[in-house]
This record gives structure tokens, C-alpha cells and sequence, in this order.
């Protein structure tokens, strides 16, 4: 059974504090939604009243697709990297197996260069529960001249082995 897309003509789908109050007051946006046991899971980009970034999960019937109720954030900024010292944004998440799944975002970083975003990846080894970020450095390298100024947000497939983006 297919239920067919609503959308409110007098508000988002999800305004900026409608579902984590003051973490997500500036910018509630840029989500990525995949089905889950029968639900819809959500990850999107939230930003504080300060501009911190964080990735946030969400959820809903698949029978009720604009009722999401907020699961918390799950990626916070790293202080201690500078890649990603003002958090994450862009989320796109992939689940590789029944446990195992990457999130790849786009980092805001301390400014270097034109634009402050690099490419980064979470694990989450309980299916999108609890996620750990890679570690303290962006994922892409900026070292080709298509790449020098900045990476950001990205698709990544998964197919017979291979990761492709």
C-alpha cells in the first residue's frame, strides 16, 4: 500500500525548533530519508541559535508520512578537529548491512580556503542508533584541482562490494 505525499501549504514538513527545540531553532534542513522496519528514518541538519551544526534523526509510520517524531541528534561538532569544529551538515546515510552503516556528511571547518567543508564519515554498528564518528579528519583529501577549495555532501551506493559516490 502506497500512501500518497502530503505537503502543508502553509508550513515545512519540519520547521526550524518543531522537533529539538533550541538545537535545531536556526535550520532544520537537507534530510535524507530511508525506510526502516516499517518506518521512515530521517536524518537532517539542524543548527542552534550560535550556528553549531549537528545531524538529527527523526521517524514515522510509513502510513504517516509527515508525522516524525524527533529520536535526538546523533552527530555533534569536534571541537578538537578542525575539520569539523562547527559540526556536520548534508547528511546522507547508507546501511550496508542489518548493523553496519556510514554516514557521510559534509564537515564546517575552521576556514582555510573559499569554503570551510570537507567530507567526513560516522559508523553506526546497531543500525543507525548510536553513531561514532571515523576519525578526527575529513575522508576526501583536498588534493586535486577539482577538489582544492572544498568537498561537501555526497551519494554513496553499495553494490556487489563496492562503495561508489
Amino acid at each position: 500500500m502506497t500512501t500518497p505525499w502530503q505537503f502543508p501549504a502553509a508550513s515545512p514538513v519540519i520547521a526550524p525548533g518543531q522537533l529539538h527545540g533550541p538545537l535545531d531553532a536556526r535550520r532544520a534542513s537537507a534530510a535524507h530519508v530511508i525506510e526502516r522496519d516499517g518506518r521512515y528514518f530521517m536524518t537532517y541538519w539542524g543548527a542552534d541559535a550560535a550556528g553549531a551544526n549537528r545531524i538529527f534523526a527523526a521517524e514515522a509510520d510509513v502510513d504517516r508520512p509527515n508525522d516524525w517524531r524527533p529520536l535526538g541528534p546523533i552527530l555533534d561538532p569536534q571541537p578538537h578537529a578542525p575539520y569539523n569544529c562547527k559540526g556536520p551538515s548534508f547528511p546522507f546515510v547508507l546501511p550496508v548491512d542489518d548493523r553496519h552503516w556510514l554516514l557521510y556528511f559534509c564537515a564546517w571547518g575552521e576556514p582555510t580556503r573559499k569554503l570551510p567543508n570537507t567530507t567526513g564519515v560516522a559508523i553506526s554498528d546497531d543500525a543507525g542508533r548510536t553513531w561514532r564518528y571515523w576519525r578526527d579528519q575529513p575522508m576526501l583529501a583536498l588534493d586535486r584541482p577539482y577538489d582544492r577549495e572544498a568537498t561537501g555532501s555526497l551519494w554513496v551506493t553499495h553494490e556487489r562490494g563496492r562503495f561508489r559516490m
